[in-house]
């Protein structure tokens, strides 16, 4: 992709300037379209614009309807009430400002239907909690979106750009613009599809694969790390340290470790030898638990000691 930051950062500029209050998707992507002359640059406005407007409805989510059910006669009926419902959940994105996952992910892709972009909506799973490591069946539905630039489908996720939960009553809003245009084999460490061709990999990942796998921070690629051990997501054993060992950190980077009853982070001085990094860290006898380790004061990635 050929779209430079400072490009992004003019996107954005312009596209926090729109209304928050517009409840027409005709209307903000009538802006959008006036203003941007590339797919890429349209979509990128479309996603700060909702994520910086659109808050998550986390009443909706702990307390509203988990699934709905159709009587219909034909299968053009039940796609007629399927489209009605979509459009309903779109209509009340605009409206209210709030969503789930599903309103965000319904909401771009009508708007990229109105700007001329091929979209999808991606149904599956997330991961984010040191407690699913390893666990199977998966939980956690989600929807995000994929859409096609140049003949190339890109990942986006609406949802988890616009913020995050502190816990199951509180929502935070902190855009995160790596949630625009990620690498198919880095969301693929947090989602799941249920159509493994979205994974967009040539080598697409089974439920086992991906639930053994740490959970990553977006930080962790954004500091463009690489883990090279412990090579699942749960570190067994009763040595005395566990060691973690990354390729791709500076030799200034403040690393630090916590486990889950943890009041304080503990930073760990590195080792650093022929460009691996090593933190070790120790055990303390720690069972069932998570472990998280941290740049500064922002976690990078969560194992699950055994």
């Amino acid at each position: 992709m050929n779209t430079t930051a400072q490009e992004f950062h003019n996107v954005d500029s312009i596209a926090k300037t729109y209304d928050s209050n517009i409840n027409s998707l005709q209307l903000l992507t009538a802006y959008i379209e006036r203003d941007f002359d590339s797919d890429i640059k349209r979509a990128r406005a479309l996603f700060v614009w909702l994520t910086a407007n659109i808050s998550y409805d986390l009443n909706d989510y702990n307390y509203g309807p988990k699934n709905y059910k159709f009587n219909y006669a034909s299968p053009e009926e039940l796609e007629t009430k399927i489209n009605t419902r979509k459009q309903d959940i779109v209509t009340f994105t605009m409206n209210y400002k709030r969503a789930v996952c599903e309103g965000y992910a319904e909401t771009f892709k009508q708007a990229c239907d109105l700007l001329n972009i091929d979209c999808v909506v991606i149904s599956g799973y997330t991961r984010g909690s040191s407690w699913e490591i390893g666990k199977l069946p998966l939980e956690g539905n989600h929807a995000w979106n994929a859409m096609k630039i140049k003949n190339e489908w890109k990942l986006v996720d609406n949802t988890w750009g616009a913020g995050h939960s502190r816990d199951a009553n509180h929502w935070v809003r902190d855009f995160d613009d790596y949630y625009f245009l990620v690498a198919p084999e880095e969301l693929i460490t947090s989602h799941y599809p249920e159509d493994k061709n979205w994974q967009l990999l040539s080598s697409p990942l089974n439920e086992k694969e991906f639930t053994n796998q740490p959970n990553y921070a977006s930080l962790f690629f954004k500091e463009e790390l690489q883990l090279i051990a412990p090579t699942t997501g749960i570190i067994s054993g009763n040595d005395e340290f566990i060691s973690i060992k990354l390729i791709g950190a500076s030799n200034d980077t403040e690393f630090g470790y916590a486990f889950d009853n943890d009041y304080y982070l503990t930073t760990i001085i590195p080792e650093i030898n022929g460009g691996i990094t090593t933190l070790n860290i120790p055990r303390k006898n720690k069972k069932k638990i998570a472990l998280k380790i941290l740049i500064d004061t922002d976690m990078i990635v969560k194992f699950y000691v055994d």
